[in-house]
């Protein structure tokens, strides 16, 4: 995979032009501990339940202090709260942190929406604090900032483990550095399509970048979405990170534009095909996991992006998109259970609810293939 520069005029018009976006969202992450503290896995229970509250209150006050107002919410023996299996299925809580029972906490902004991204603080996870920006589309800039600005904030409250020589100080050596993990998660149909997608995930996994792709287990739809994202950072400023990873985005956008206008202009049956499968899954399935459902989601956006499908909005699927997962869909009591002990859950009862709501949802959609 070649690495040549574009203009920024030209990588917007390639990611937000007539062959729909391809950058779904940007993340950065910031791993820091508190000076003198050891890490996450070596606290007692009770000093790990005090820390959390402790950071807690000084992610608030930090919040106030730059105009963010953030809301706070702990994994304890009861398990978690609603607000936390929301917060993880937007990706803004990591599964390792249902592992940190007791003593893990989160801080998060409680009125974002799916189209304006999210921002969450995890508190005890692998490390102390692990500040975490997610915007929409193509916008590294933006979630470094929101992630950067916070950074300032609560070091103003607590003094991080840093060193001189190596940075900062993490759990996993393979963070000491910036501590910072930026990524962008892509949708490539056209790669995908055109046949280039594996290729692809070969060439980034050559290159200092992590390469994930995204497909539920036993899933019948195959989602072409990968988080592209830095790799060790040490030695390496932030700007430095970031603009490498920028330089790599940079040419899957390009790549993917090129492969879309091959498909949509000389194998547009491959297309409708695609969008066809995806819009059929939504209006006619009545047991749906949520990665197929995403999946499908991504690709009938793209489609009413491009006018393929007509009466139902882009906001409706973003809508969709935000509401997806199993916190959406209450669990319901399965027949059974012992006296004394709680009843186990239907764990049916979230894909035939989500199956349901996509059926009602996109009823009215209609192709236009």
């Amino acid at each position: 995979m070649k690495l040549a520069g574009l203009s920024r005029s030209r990588r917007d018009a390639q990611a937000l032009g007539r062959f729909g976006r391809v950058a779904v969202s940007s993340r950065v992450r910031l791993a820091r501990n508190v000076a003198g503290v050891p890490f996450p896995d070596s606290l007692s229970d009770d000093d790990a339940v005090k820390l959390a509250r402790k950071l807690g209150k000084f992610c608030q006050k930090a919040g106030r202090t730059i105009g963010v107002n953030l809301g706070y919410a702990e994994l304890d023996e009861r398990g978690s709260s609603d607000e936390i299996y929301i917060l993880s299925d937007r990706g803004l809580v990591s599964n390792t942190f249902f592992e940190r029972l007791p003593g893990a906490g989160v801080a998060f902004r409680p009125d974002d929406t799916y189209s304006q991204g999210g921002f969450s603080v995890m508190l005890n996870e692998e490390d102390h604090i692990r500040i975490q920006s997610i915007v929409p589309g193509y916008d590294l800039e933006r979630a470094w900032r929101e992630a950067d600005d916070f950074d300032t904030a609560i070091n103003r409250f607590v003094p991080y483990a840093f060193s001189k020589k190596l940075g900062y100080l993490t759990a996993c050596p393979t963070n000491v550095g910036t501590a910072m993990r930026a990524s962008v998660e892509v949708f490539l149909p056209g790669m995908l399509l055109a046949e280039d997608f594996d290729a692809t995930l070969r060439a980034l996994s050559a290159l200092r970048v992590n390469a994930r792709g995204e497909e539920g287990e036993g899933s019948a739809f195959f989602s072409p979405t990968v988080q592209i994202s830095t790799g060790g950072t040490l030695g390496l400023t932030e700007a430095q990170a970031i603009a490498s990873l920028k330089r790599v985005v940079d040419e899957v956008v390009e790549q993917e534009a090129r492969a879309r206008r091959y498909i949509f202009t000389r194998e547009r049956r491959l297309a409708v095909d695609y969008f066809a499968r995806a819009l059929s899954i939504l209006k006619t399935s009545y047991m749906l996991g949520a990665q197929e459902a995403k999946a499908c989601l991504h690709a009938v956006r793209l489609a009413v992006e491009l006018r393929y499908v007509k009466r139902i909005s882009l906001d409706t699927v973003d809508e969709a998109l935000a509401r997806i997962g199993d916190s959406f869909f209450e669990r319901e009591p399965a027949p059974g259970g012992s006296d004394g002990e709680p009843p186990p859950y239907d764990d049916d009862a979230p894909m035939e609810d989500r199956a349901s709501a996509m059926r009602y949802l996109f009823s009215r959609a209609q192709p236009t293939f």
